[in-house]
């Protein structure tokens, strides 16, 4: 099974914070008529929402990152399948945060904070 959808991602650099929502149908309708082509989303998925935070820990050789998401949909599903389809998410999410930080070479600044957390 499966399913499409766009979300609108805001990274700020700054704050080292992820932010996503999904694009929902009229604004869809609204980017088409400037040009814009994008994939709407399943008829299933009523929304997706989250945020992500990225902390430099022991002194800058790692990174713990704080991950939110929020998935809704319309048709009920057992535990299990949605325990899968978040591991699923979380897998494409974590592996989308390595390749951009191994392309792109991004470090996080290390702060006295971040050494002091065990």
């Amino acid at each position: 099974m499966r399913k499409t959808y766009t979300l609108d991602v805001f990274f700020d650099q700054n704050r080292y914070i992820i932010d996503w929502q999904l694009v929902k149908y009229d604004r869809i309708q609204e980017l088409e008529k400037q040009g814009v082509s994008l994939t709407g989303s399943s008829s299933v998925l009523q929304n997706i929402e989250g945020f992500s935070y990225l902390k430099p820990f022991d002194n800058g050789t790692k990174t713990i990152i704080y991950y939110a998401p929020v998935v809704e949909i319309n048709i009920p599903v057992p535990q299990s399948v949605e325990r899968f389809l978040s591991g699923t998410i979380m897998r494409g999410f974590m592996e989308a945060i390595k390749n951009r930080v191994e392309t792109r070479k991004h470090t996080l600044p290390v702060n006295d904070e971040s050494s002091e957390m065990k």
